[in-house]
């Protein structure tokens, strides 16, 4: 993620101004290890489960919509996504079952050029994601839907970031509970956490440092796993990097992200 723009974004969007979105175009990529295994359907009754998957997508955001003072729904369109997953079961013959690439092939499909409805707010938070255009008329394609939304919420997650009205060099304050620092894929599982941001100013680029810790508890998650989480942006003008860290086990699933714009 590119630091300098997105905080110049984050800071005309977070007074819910349509410019600052209007036009922009993001590379999102997440690749995530999940606490409990993930149920990837297509349309058709074929599916499969994973707890190791990676998503890419290209975005372009047009259209801010704003919801009073303090929030607006900004809508961006996947030009272009990209979808990999390892089967749950271990087995070579489930490895590589044609009908895992046909799962793959119809999320990839249904998401491509479909809209997500990103609910930002005036302090730089992603409240809440949506994709209003994909069918959830039986539940097997409501189950499906809500299993991509959580999914882009992962993805979108690296826009979200708590912070003071001005960003100016030595400006420091504290977020609690951030969208970031929880399990992926578990959106509800917010947890308690606490991040320490710091702004300065390198060779002109405003950097903003944020280092913190907490504590989460998965609907499920199996004695022998644990969670050790980051996600990372980087960019020309800086790196930031939160990590979680996670309770006693001996696996360690986990989260890595990266978001650039322009």
């Amino acid at each position: 993620m590119l630091i300098g723009g997105l905080l110049g974004l984050a800071q005309t969007a977070s007074a819910v101004e349509a410019d600052a979105w209007k036009g922009s175009r993001w590379q999102v990529v997440i690749e995530e290890s999940t606490p409990t295994p993930l149920e990837l359907s297509a349309a058709e009754n074929e599916s499969f489960r994973t707890r190791l998957l990676q998503l890419e997508l290209l975005l372009k955001c047009s259209d801010v919509h704003p919801l009073g003072k303090k929030r607006a729904e900004v809508d961006c369109k996947a030009d272009a996504v990209a979808m990999r997953a390892t089967p749950r079961r271990p087995e070579p013959g489930a490895a590589n079952n044609r009908s895992n690439q046909m799962v793959l092939d119809d999320l990839v499909s249904r998401l491509q050029g479909s809209v997500i409805r990103i609910t930002v707010s005036r302090d730089g938070r992603v409240t809440t994601v949506d994709l209003p255009e994909l069918s959830n008329g039986t539940r097997r394609e409501s189950e499906s839907r809500e299993m991509l939304r959580r999914l882009v919420y992962d993805a979108v997650s690296g826009f979200s970031l708590e912070q003071p009205d001005e960003l100016v060099e030595g400006a420091e304050w504290v977020e609690k509970n951030s969208a970031l620092l929880r399990a992926p894929t578990e959106p509800a599982t917010l947890g308690l956490s606490k991040t320490e941001h710091s702004v300065s100013l390198v060779d002109g680029a405003v950097v903003v440092q944020g280092q913190g810790s907490g504590t989460f508890t998965a609907p499920y998650v199996p004695w022998d796993f644990s969670y050790d989480g980051s996600f990372q942006t980087r960019g020309t003008s800086g790196t930031t990097t939160v990590t979680n860290p996670g309770f006693g086990g001996r696996a360690a699933p986990r989260r890595r992200g990266r978001t650039t714009g322009s």
